[in-house]
């Protein structure tokens, strides 16, 4: 199977076209049946189903179904283990602003494992002030856009993660450990 760069037609085989150069001079050249554009070939998603160019794709799902695993949740649990991003994270989406700054700060006379400590601090901080607003009936739109703005910004890193859970899923249907 093939797809279209262009308009994103899903075809068997490409079309032959055949372009006057000019001086009975033609060029032949294969291109989409549907816009004559330039195609790739077409990698199935193992979640919808759908054809998409390899750049669309990453361990068996397209972007759209990776987008689709989200969560709080998973979320959360794909954080937790980037500490230096998770740091970034959560350092801005706190609201111990002073002791953010006081981070900021000092994080140049830091070594790591103060700052992978500092990380888990925060992180736990910003896991119980979610779950206490949502507790309290109190709005946490703005957290949980940031959280899926942050998880969704690298789109490749969560795909991979989102087929990981999708496999671990079934896995654990299945019966399996």
């Amino acid at each position: 199977m093939y797809k279209c760069e262009n308009c994103g037609a899903v075809f068997d085989e490409p079309e032959h076209l055949f372009e006057d150069r000019g001086e009975g001079m033609y060029e032949s050249r294969c291109g989409c049946p549907a816009c004559g554009e330039a195609f790739d070939e077409a990698y199935f998603c193992d979640s919808c189903g759908g054809y998409c160019l390899s750049d669309e794709l990453c361990c068996g799902l397209c972007a759209d179904c990776a987008e689709a695993q989200y969560d709080e949740e998973r979320a959360l649990e794909f954080l937790a283990p980037r500490e230096l991003e998770l740091y970034d994270f959560v350092s801005n989406h706190t609201e111990r602003i002073s002791v953010c700054y006081y981070v900021s700060f000092m994080e140049f006379f830091w070594d790591s494992e103060m700052k992978s400590g500092m990380a888990e601090i925060l992180y736990s901080d910003f896991k119980q002030q979610l779950s206490l607003k949502k507790l309290m009936g109190i709005s946490t739109s703005h957290e949980s856009e940031a959280l899926r703005e942050f998880c969704l910004y690298d789109i490749f890193s969560w795909t991979q993660f989102a087929a990981k859970c999708i496999k671990k899923s079934a896995s654990a249907l299945r019966g399996e450990k």
